[in-house]
């Protein structure tokens, strides 16, 4: 499943219980939604047992991006699913680390090391 929105790119791959969002653009008030929205239906899907986020393509996140994962955060605990965010880049990051929120997400380095661990 693949999804766009204002210059966002959601891709959605299934590897049987384990469901990957790829992300690509800027999270922010405009397009997180779109991520909101693709994210929710993963869960919904009650054969998830791990969903990462990889947000290797994404430089730019803002409040409302941050606000879009903690609600998937909640969802997915809410469902006993592990979510895992992988590829954060400096700039997200940063803007996690300085909500003091980043230890609240069990993050990777990369889409590989989410699939292996």
């Amino acid at each position: 499943m693949k999804q766009g929105r204002a210059g966002l790119d959601v891709e959605v791959r299934r590897f049987g219980p384990i469901r990957v969002v790829r992300v690509r653009g800027d999270v922010d008030l405009s397009t997180s939604p779109t991520l909101l929205s693709a994210a929710m239906k993963s869960l919904g899907d009650t054969t998830t047992s791990l969903m990462i986020i990889n947000l290797a393509g994404v430089d730019y996140l803002d409040s409302s991006g941050v606000a879009t994962l903690i609600e998937v955060l909640r969802e997915a605990r809410r469902r006993s699913t592990r979510l895992r965010l992988a590829g954060l880049q400096q700039g997200p990051r940063e803007v996690l680390h300085l909500t003091r929120l980043l230890d609240l997400f069990d993050v990777r380095r990369s889409e590989e090391e989410a699939l292996q661990s």
